[in-house]
């Protein structure tokens, strides 16, 4: 083949660049990429200049759960079967990302936020254990944790220029109800945990209707 006909290797834009983040990002929250895989792909996909070289760091993720292909959004493509594997990473790098519904968390897991914003619900999460343990790293970002109101939760916190803020009501709870162990480091950023499902917007305003009535 003559060299003067070989593909020319196509130039990759920021917006080729954040969508192959968002794609590591899910496989990071699948368990599918350790946290120094993610760490490396990550450097790697800034630093990219061509398709191909955003491609490679994919290559490998494209089995069971798919991610889209450029110029969509990168999601999963199938939902959780029952049974399905455990989370153990749920990360936000200069984006947001949600863990809620129904979810099997893994019994040691992490969440990673660097300037984005990160929002966990555990209210409807399988905790089939007794201890179920979560790290929360909070950099230049926000996280946000809700807990059921029928589990043990224990929380230890360390903030440098940052906040942890702990508002849990105390409800009767059975002794050999789960427990989950909360370990928050907020750098720079802001971390909170609350316990019962989110309330909507729409709920609260009603609410306060129904009461200055």
């Amino acid at each position: 083949m003559d060299p003067s006909q070989e593909p020319v290797p196509q130039r990759a834009a920021d917006a080729d660049r954040h969508e192959t983040v968002e794609a590591l990002r899910i496989a990071g929250g699948d368990g599918r990429l350790t946290v120094e895989e993610m760490e490396e792909r990550l450097a790697a996909a800034f630093a990219a200049r061509t398709h191909a070289e955003l491609d490679a760091l994919l290559a490998d993720l494209q089995g069971r759960k798919a991610v889209a292909v450029r110029g969509g959004t990168s999601v999963a493509t199938d939902r959780l079967p029952p049974g399905a594997p455990e989370t153990s990473m749920t990360v936000a790098i200069m984006g947001e990302s949600s863990r809620r519904g129904v979810w099997h968390p893994a019994e040691v897991g992490q969440v990673l936020t660097v300037m984005g914003e990160t929002s966990v619900d555990f209210n409807e999460a399988v905790l089939d254990r007794p201890v179920t343990k979560l790290r929360v790293w909070t950099l230049m970002g926000s996280s946000t944790v809700r807990v059921p109101e029928n589990v043990h939760v224990f929380v230890s916190k360390l903030s440098i220029m940052g906040s942890a803020s702990v508002r849990l009501e105390n409800p009767e709870i059975a002794a050999d109800a789960p427990q989950l162990h909360l370990r928050l480091i907020s750098i720079m950023g802001e971390c909170s945990v609350r316990r019962g499902p989110r309330k909507s917007r729409r709920r609260d305003r009603l609410k306060r209707g129904e009461e200055s009535g």
